[in-house]
């Protein structure tokens, strides 16, 4: 059901749905009560647009970036696209840290003109940076610390989709609408594999090449899992389908320990019959399902999952679920490279990532820079039609990142198979990936040592049956010290934040005493000795 007026911006797709399907929903919001929020494709469209206008009148410009720190929920999907369509940069900002330390850098790095916060006055991200105001008057601050803030944005507290608005420098309502799909959009913060974030940038063809095609209004409804803020989580499909997306509203997190069943009772309430999930999570819910005699009314039919490739042993788990489970790998910088739908009666190759998608070249190098042939392992390079465009106040990290032809390096290893598929076996560089996820040891190890009673701390992965990875702190006391492993792993706990839908964020599994810290021969901490040390004293 293609339409000659459905548009290839992200504007016109919005607007095209709102008239093509109005009443349809198009995000729905379930908060951990039950209560149920759902806004159609014209309610998405007018809101959106309304508060474009709204940033507008107050004097916000295009390539002004806004970070928003709503959580996924009515309000945050509508500031989202509202930012996008008064032609300023999102920026979906996360703590990492409970001080902020971390975001506020960041927010100070992109020069941040505007802040959205959460209309709870107890709610954490906005404690932390309503202190930083000197002056507040309505919609307009000052600070010191963000010198560059101008504007912080509040939604109304009631159920009403509206924001706060006051200190209007317009009222009009002429060329709201600012999309320049080639000028930045999005900034995304990387999972922090060089210490503190990068911050990838992405124009506005991060959308518009997804949305060359209409495939008319879905009738089917997608649980989303993972957060709006990151990259899978952000809404190609209803843009490209008009697909119903149902999300958890976090406006009002439920406890962790009742989250999956939450998900479970939405799936079926909802009667979603595909569910975009982490690998964790999906695992969690699969022993839910185990507990079901009766799994004959389940409507789910298609699991997909994002980042990694998968190991047979995990597909093997979660495959008599469903009908097939589909596997997206990529980066924040790539977006999807590769795509591989299990479940067609075919034998599954560990870590085989399928081939890649239309508009994607992968070229796999060794050592010397020179490109190899099929069936050779080496590192994988890639180009896309919807790549990142730069890392964010650092061109030479960004020029390091390409090759002389564009093809930009994954820092992973791997072959093109004869079928075409990618196979990859994980990172080259010195980085954790635990599921879909990638951590820096000198990142976790730099938080770990603030903590009183620790001397010193290497943090090394260990095996893990599912996810291939976890992270093991090795910590050496300070002298004299009555602590013990349970007290720092408490430490961690504290102090790194979960992110969006994540028990851990990069809180280590393990936490293990050592003596000392083995050195190599040139004086320098022998990690590979300690991740040794590691799996035999847990027994891994």
């Amino acid at each position: 059901m293609t339409s000659l007026n459905s548009g290839q911006t992200l504007p016109e797709r919005l607007e095209y749905w709102a008239k093509v399907h109005p009443d349809s929903d198009a995000f729905v919001f379930i908060d951990k009560d039950g209560s149920r929020t759902a806004l159609t494709c014209k309610e998405i469209f007018v809101h959106a647009t309304d508060f474009a206008k709204h940033l507008k009148g107050l004097g916000l410009d295009p390539g002004d970036v806004i970070c928003s720190l709503l959580p996924d929920s009515p309000h945050g999907i509508i500031a989202f696209f509202g930012i996008l369509l008064a032609g300023c940069v999102v920026f979906n900002g996360n703590l990492s840290l409970k001080d902020g330390s971390f975001l506020i850098q960041n927010l100070v790095k992109t020069k941040c003109r505007a802040l959205i916060l959460s209309s709870d006055v107890n709610e954490e991200r906005r404690c932390i940076f309503t202190k930083l105001f000197e002056v507040q008057d309505g919609n307009k601050v000052s600070s010191t610390v963000l010198p560059d803030l101008t504007h912080v944005v509040f939604p109304c507290k009631n159920k009403s989709l509206e924001f706060l608005w006051r200190n209007l420098i317009t009222e009009s309502v002429d060329d709201v609408i600012r999309h320049n799909p080639k000028a930045d959009a999005v900034i995304l913060l990387s999972s922090g594999t060089t210490g503190m974030s990068k911050l990838i940038v992405h124009p506005g063809t991060l959308f518009t090449t997804l949305l060359k095609g209409v495939y008319g209004k879905h009738t089917t409804k997608m649980m989303n899992y993972l957060s709006l803020s990151w990259m899978p989580g952000l809404p190609f499909f209803y843009l490209s389908t008009g697909q119903t997306r149902v999300f958890i509203d976090q406006s009002k997190p439920p406890q962790l320990d009742g989250l999956i069943q939450l998900v479970y009772e939405i799936i079926m309430n909802e009667r979603c019959d595909i569910v975009l999930i982490g690998l964790p999570e999906l695992l969690d819910l699969i022993k839910i399902l185990k507990t079901k005699p009766d799994l004959q009314n389940w409507p789910l039919k298609y699991c997909h999952l994002g980042g990694r490739p998968l190991s047979k042993s995990f597909v093997d788990t979660v495959l008599p679920y469903f009908h097939s489970v589909c596997n997206a790998y990529g980066t924040s910088e790539t977006n999807v490279v590769s795509f591989v739908q299990i479940g067609d009666g075919r034998e599954f190759e560990d870590f085989n990532a399928g081939r890649p998608c239309t508009g994607t070249e992968v070229i796999v190098k060794d050592a010397n820079n020179q490109i190899l042939a099929k069936g050779k392992r080496g590192n994988i390079f890639v180009k896309t039609n919807w790549m990142f465009s730069r890392y964010f106040g650092d061109e030479a990290l960004t020029k390091s990142e390409f090759d002389e032809n564009g093809f930009i390096n994954l820092h992973d290893q791997g072959y093109v198979n004869e079928n075409e598929e990618l196979i990859v076996f994980g990172r080259t560089a010195e980085v954790i990936v635990r599921g879909e996820d990638y951590f820096h040891p000198a990142w976790i190890e730099s938080i770990i040592r603030s903590c009183p009673d620790v001397d010193d701390v290497i943090v090394v992965p260990v095996p893990d049956d599912i996810l291939q990875k976890e992270i093991c702190a090795c910590i050496v006391l300070i002298p004299g010290s009555d602590s013990d492993d349970k007290k720092v792993k408490e430490f961690c706990q504290k102090n790194f934040v979960r992110e969006d839908y994540s028990s851990v964020g990069a809180c280590p599994k393990y936490v293990i005493l050592l003596d000392n810290i083995p050195l190599n021969s040139n004086s320098k901490p022998d990690r590979k000795a300690v991740e040794k040390m590691a799996v035999k004293k847990l027994n891994l």
